[in-house]
């Protein structure tokens, strides 16, 4: 903003002022954060788009309305007002279903991406987190008790890094081990792991207790090779965006085949997403991917498809239940 603002270099006047905050409902922690995640804001809109020049009126009204949202968001939280859907992983060798991630959707016409960058950058994702998880286990141990469901749940790379919701998780996952076989973790890449030797050490307690963990969007982001180096996984998720190019560009399939050779030789399972059509299926089956996730097997939906509730129903299919887009 400075370079903005002086160009030349000519100096700076800076003048500090103090501003009340319509922070009644928010811990002084929340309300720090609130203020950097405004700062960050401010700085992407930069000096000339502040109307009149007036940056101490538009910083408060960013801040008030960062500060409105966060208050939103754990109200969402506090009322569990999320909806969860369900999204089909099909093995490419056999094509069954292998098992369904368990994808949040915020209400209310809420953009479900937006409030989830929101908050994470808020630090309020493994509360989130938290409560996609003991929904997931809610499901497996009352409705779908018995039956073949699998579930993956993700979990942010800042919440993997947050004491108290590890230790949360693997207290809940101690109390529920009868679900190892049936319910994984995706680590997401949206968030960056600083701390990645205290993580790895994490999902390796998850995974003693048997249940896997997948390293998600693979590709999209410059570290996933470093995370792949320092986290045992059993699977890995490649980035649609590798997928979609998949039958056009040459430099893609290189790639992705590299990537499944790599894979393959450290015994990590290989898992395709955005998969649309048959040609996609049959390059990722030479490329030897193992499994894929995609429109071609099914959106998501509200109830899981092909798996049928105990409380009865129809298969896949709650009475009202409407299919949702990702």
């Amino acid at each position: 903003m400075t370079r903005d603002a002086d160009p030349d270099g000519n100096g700076l006047s800076v003048v500090a002022t103090d501003m009340a905050m319509d922070a009644t409902t928010l811990t002084s922690a929340e309300a720090a954060r609130a203020v950097i995640h405004t700062l960050k804001q401010f700085e992407k809109l930069g000096a000339k788009g502040v109307p009149n020049g007036d940056l101490a009126s538009a910083f408060h009204e960013m801040l008030n309305g960062t500060i409105a949202k966060l208050a939103d968001f754990k109200q969402i939280l506090s009322q569990n007002a999320i909806d969860l859907v369900y999204q089909p992983i099909v093995g490419l060798q056999d094509g069954q279903l292998h098992h369904h991630e368990l994808l949040a959707r915020f209400r209310d016409g809420r953009k479900t991406f937006e409030y989830i960058n929101f908050g994470e950058s808020m630090g309020m994702n493994a509360q989130l987190d938290l409560l996609v998880t003991r929904r997931a286990i809610e499901d497996l141990t009352t409705d779908f008790d018995g039956t073949k469901l699998s579930l993956a749940v993700n979990l942010s790379g800042n919440s993997l890094q947050d004491a108290g919701f590890t230790q949360t998780l693997l207290e809940l996952l101690r109390d529920h081990g009868k679900l190892s076989g049936r319910l994984l973790f995706e680590v997401t890449e949206s968030a960056e792991i600083t701390d990645l030797a205290g993580v790895n050490e994490v999902l390796q307690d998850i995974r003693g207790m048997g249940f896997q963990v997948c390293l998600d969007d693979f590709g999209a982001g410059a570290a996933s090779f470093q995370y792949l180096q320092a986290l045992t996984v059993d699977f890995v998720k490649i980035d649609g965006a590798y997928v979609r190019r998949l039958a056009d560009s040459a430099r893609d399939r290189h790639m992705l085949a590299a990537i499944t050779a790599m894979c393959a030789d450290l015994k990590v399972g290989v898992i395709a997403e955005m998969v649309e059509t048959e040609e996609q299926v049959r390059l990722l089956r030479d490329l030897g991917a193992t499994h894929a996730q995609g429109y071609l097997f099914g959106k998501p939906t509200a109830e899981p498809a092909g798996v049928e509730r105990r409380t009865g129903g129809r298969v896949g299919r709650r009475s009202g239940a409407r299919e949702l887009w990702a």
